[in-house]
């Protein structure tokens, strides 16, 4: 069938862990078109893969910069070894301290503005 690889609503909503309905909708809201073959409903199943997994490379990209796409194929591979062995590149596996946040000075600055009754 010309190359392309479809899935139905069905496994779809599987895969949403939603019913049918939802998965129709949620296709629709991420722009996947929904063919009609014979009497069944299905969809590119690229394209819904790119849709469904576009938040956790959202993330990746958040967390691991320019490292996201190694850590992605780690992932997908389930290789945690390789995960391990790359965390010193991604500074993973340090207790550091992210931000110098302190929530006294936070507070003081809220009731100053007004927003705190206190």
């Amino acid at each position: 069938m010309c190359g392309f690889k479809f899935i139905s609503i069905e496994e779809v909503a599987s895969k949403l862990i939603h019913e049918k309905r939802f998965a129709i909708s949620w296709c629709i809201n991420n722009d996947i078109t929904i063919h009609t073959i014979g009497n069944k409903k299905v969809v590119d199943e690229f394209e819904f893969k790119c849709a469904f997994e576009k938040p956790r490379i959202d993330d990746l990209k958040r967390k691991y910069g320019e490292h996201w796409e190694e850590v992605y194929r780690l992932e997908n591979s389930e290789d945690v070894v390789g995960f391990i062995k790359m965390e010193p590149m991604l500074g993973l596996g340090k207790n550091k301290v992210l931000s110098n946040f302190n929530a006294n000075d936070l507070f003081k600055k809220l009731r100053l503005s007004g927003f705190t009754n206190s």
